[in-house]
């Protein structure tokens, strides 16, 4: 207190007085955004003039205030200290929420000329965000160059409006999902979601070799992003579709057999493996699209010959495998498997027991599970935590530790709920 006092008494009550109402202020996060620009301008003015010891006293309270800030839970938000230095509005709610900023990677991934989305920036005379450029309009060259520089200053914004526009350019760019550091993990899962539905959708409507290696290679970004945090698969469960379609189907599968893996198997993630799993849970069910379609989407009990027809797609599947030159083992486990049970009671082999390999296990549970959810001609959606409970409990036919971590992962997210998953 007494050196407080010496303080005062030297260069003036009001100098202390603000940095100590700085300190109390700041230490308190929601006071943050209300306080900050009445203090910073008052500093400003009361420092200013004081020679030495005003500087001295700016710098500290400034550092106090940067060191508070910083170590609160608003990290997004950076501090200016004086208004003249203000050159936008970082910490303006309308920033923050309704646009999305875009970066280099992200500009030089639009056609030169014909951006994609409507571009904006930051108008410092105006005070507000303001359109640069239309999308799908031609800029002049002029225009074009205010574009990039705007973007080199991080000056240039989306419109969260517009996101699902930027979400189909970014699905078809997909390894720019790896590098960008603006996008949350609800907005790259989603992109996931588009992207591996298109490529899907292309890939069943003609299975030839150059669309399975433009599959492979969005699978395996996919992969990269997982291997790196598994965490990811939780956000990607939230995009599964209720809508039934082959394609909806293979994204729905791989999305949660690959949070099951990654529940399952916390310390023995290979990024290998993961590719040839993710190719298996993708294209498992290729065969179906060999089946007549009306006999996939009949009602009722099917008759016994379009029984047979349905229990053919397995060896239809390996048929389109061998064609396409596809020889992994996980895959053709998957494509052979998903409909076998524990218990001997599936097809087409009967396959019981400790003879049903992991990856059919993993992708048997995920086929029926985004059956389960999936709107039919035959049956209505399925709730989600219902449908995981019912395979939970019928732990002869489903791996009983691989349903717990499903239904773990969908009831509690990646961190799971507490419970350890049964051997």
């Amino acid at each position: 207190m007494s050196a407080v006092k010496t303080f005062a008494n030297r260069y003036g009550p009001k100098f202390v007085l603000l940095t100590v109402t700085g300190r109390l202020f700041f230490s308190t996060c929601i006071l943050q955004h209300f306080l900050f620009d009445f203090l910073t301008s008052v500093a400003c003015r009361l420092l200013r003039g004081k020679g030495r010891a005003g500087r001295i006293c700016h710098v500290l309270f400034s550092r106090v205030l940067q060191q508070h800030l910083e170590n609160s839970y608003v990290t997004a938000w950076k501090p200016v200290f004086c208004p003249e230095e203000i050159v936008k509005p970082e910490d303006d709610v309308q920033l923050e929420e309704r646009f999305l900023q875009i970066s280099p990677n992200i500009l030089e991934s639009f056609p030169r000329f014909r951006p994609p989305v409507n571009l904006h920036v930051w108008d410092g005379e105006l005070g507000s965000v303001r359109l640069l450029a239309e999308a799908g309009k031609r800029l002049s060259e002029k225009r074009q160059e205010d574009v990039s520089s705007h973007c080199r200053a991080g000056n240039l914004y989306l419109d969260r409006r517009d996101y699902r526009e930027y979400a189909v350019h970014l699905s078809q760019n997909l390894g720019l999902v790896l590098v960008e550091q603006d996008l949350n993990q609800d907005e790259v899962a989603e992109i996931f979601y588009l992207a591996l539905h298109r490529m899907l959708s292309v890939f069943f409507e003609q299975p030839i070799a150059g669309r399975l290696r433009e599959l492979q290679r969005d699978l395996s970004i996919l992969c990269e992003y997982i291997w790196i945090d598994p965490g990811r698969t939780e956000f990607l469960l939230k995009t599964l579709d209720k809508h039934y379609d082959a394609a909806t189907h293979g994204v729905n599968c791989t999305f949660v057999g690959l949070g099951v893996f990654a529940m399952r198997f916390r310390t023995r993630l290979e990024r290998t493996n993961l590719n040839h799993l993710a190719l298996g849970l993708a294209v498992h069910d290729m065969g179906m699209s060999m089946v007549p379609g009306f006999i996939r989407d009949k009602e009722g009990i099917l008759l016994h010959k379009d029984k047979e027809s349905v229990r053919r797609h397995p060896d239809l599947a390996m048929g389109m495998l061998t064609r396409l030159k596809v020889t992994d083992r996980i895959v053709e486990q998957c494509v052979m498997e998903h409909h076998e049970r524990l218990d001997g009671s599936g097809y087409p082999k009967g396959v019981r027991g400790d003879a049903l390999s992991l990856p059919g296990r993993l992708c048997g549970l995920a086929d029926s599970f985004s059956a389960g959810i999936a709107e039919r001609p035959y049956h209505s959606a399925g709730d989600a935590l219902e449908i995981a409970r019912q395979l939970l409990q019928q732990d002869s036919r489903y791996d009983k530790g691989m349903a717990r971590a499903l239904l773990e992962l969908l009831k509690c997210g990646y961190a799971g709920c507490g419970v350890k998953p049964a051997t």
